[in-house]
């Protein structure tokens, strides 16, 4: 597996540290986040443990900052904040463990109980990773925020007592 393989592979499971990775493993790879600022502070109810119905994956979210998550997908470190955008509650997540620091874009819902969070990664032939400027990725998600083919399949995770 080449280098730019690794860290794509990486990419993915940072985004779906926010979601269940491994299902997307080959997804895009960003070079700038959705928004230069966080749009918001953390969601407080993000904060926790959480893992898929299986128990495979686990994320950890922490607070980073007061704008910013430290997430644990397994293990590996990423950072993410909000970048919403066109209404949709989006979270740009950037992988900390090697020197390439790309992003992957996810979106994400919270059930009325706050006990599961349902994560799902922005799809890579939709929104191409070619786009090195924030307002060329944004461009891109405004033409399509329509599209049901914006997002790959959405996956649950379950908050951890």
């Amino acid at each position: 597996m080449t280098t730019r393989q690794k860290a794509t592979t990486r990419i993915a499971l940072a985004a779906l540290a926010t979601i269940s990775l491994l299902s997307f493993i080959g997804c895009a790879e960003y070079a700038v986040s959705i928004t230069d600022q966080p749009t918001r502070k953390i969601d407080r109810q993000l904060i926790g443990d959480w893992a898929t119905a299986d128990g495979g994956d686990v994320i950890k979210v922490r607070q980073l900052t007061e704008s910013a998550y430290i997430i644990s997908y397994n293990g590996i470190l990423f950072r993410a904040f909000h970048t919403d955008f066109g209404r949709v509650p989006f979270l740009s997540v950037q992988e900390l463990e090697t020197s390439i620091r790309t992003y992957s874009y996810v979106s994400y819902r919270l059930s009325p109980d706050g006990n599961k969070i349902y994560l799902k990664l922005v799809n890579e032939e939709v929104i191409p990773d070619d786009p090195t400027e924030i307002a060329a990725i944004q461009k891109s998600l405004n033409r399509n925020l329509q599209n049901p083919s914006l997002f790959h399949p959405e996956e649950e995770f379950r908050r951890q007592q």
